[in-house]
């Protein structure tokens, strides 16, 4: 896709949010996360908002880290919590399939997710490493703590997963560049798919 058109920017988008996410850019973020970054709650000026954003952002992240460990990730609207669970842009295999104008100035984008659990090989993990696999319903967590003696592991792991973005444009304000951001992120629950994985060590 050309980058010039809606498909192509919204394409460059979500790359620029996947990676700002897992990088815990919060200058970026702040740029990209429509629907978080506009809240009236997060202050009156310019530094105010950045910094109630960074300790919103903060606190987004706290949670994440928290559920994950719990087995249970509550996804915010944003997709914050969703792009760290998903591992969106971290190898995750992600297609943007169809891209729709969803009113002035905002893009309806749908994302499949495939998942290659299956393909993974834990075997050179050392014994106690931690590994994280999405389960279902979205949000649930499985821990795969490599075992010390030889056995199996099974587990029913995410395969497929449609998500639904709604992708706003801004113009430059605020320190921002202007152009497309992440306003809301919904899972197709219709979309959802699992698959029996199991590993061997």
């Amino acid at each position: 896709m050309a980058c010039g058109t809606p498909e192509g920017e919204a394409r460059a988008a979500l790359a620029q949010f996947f990676s700002a996410v897992q990088e815990r850019d919060g200058g970026r973020l702040y740029c990209l996360m429509a629907g978080a970054a506009d809240s009236t709650d997060l202050g009156a000026t310019d530094a105010e908002r950045r910094a109630g954003f960074e300790r919103w952002a903060a606190a987004r992240y706290e949670a994440y880290e928290s559920g994950r460990d719990a087995g249970w990730v509550e996804l915010d609207p944003g997709g914050l919590a969703l792009v760290k669970l998903f591992a969106l842009g971290r190898g995750t295999f992600v297609t943007h399939e169809r891209v729709r104008p969803a009113g002035a100035g905002r893009l309806s984008v749908e994302s499949r997710v495939r998942f290659g659990y299956a393909h993974v090989d834990l075997s050179p993990l050392a014994p106690g490493t931690t590994f994280y696999v999405c389960g279902a319903p979205v949000g649930r967590v499985h821990a795969v703590e490599v075992p010390y003696d030889a056995r199996d592991v099974s587990l029913e792991a995410l395969s497929d997963v449609t998500i639904a973005w709604t992708l706003v444009r801004g113009a430059a304000a605020g320190g921002c560049p202007g152009g497309w951001a992440v306003e809301t992120a919904q899972v197709r629950e219709d979309s959802v798919t699992t698959a029996a994985i199991t590993w061997s060590f």
